[in-house]
């Protein structure tokens, strides 16, 4: 879950992706259906069926734990 690149990494262009989608849906609310379902099943980190800023904070978050790990 958060690796929306699909590179085996879940980083700061994960977070990216999320926060593009979230500012598309918040300006044009329109989104391919697959898509969107994608977004929420791979990109939803806080498990609320909606992608939002929040899910690119826990994925940044999850991202610097990994890095700064032994």
């Amino acid at each position: 879950k958060g690796d929306l690149n699909r590179d085996g990494i879940v980083d700061a262009r994960d977070a990216s992706i999320v926060l593009s989608f979230y500012s598309n849906m918040s300006v044009n609310n329109t989104c391919d259906y697959n898509m969107r379902m994608e977004m929420i099943l791979i990109g939803d980190m806080n498990n609320n069926n909606m992608v939002e800023a929040s899910d690119a904070s826990i994925i940044l978050a999850e991202y610097s734990a990994n890095s700064t790990r032994y």
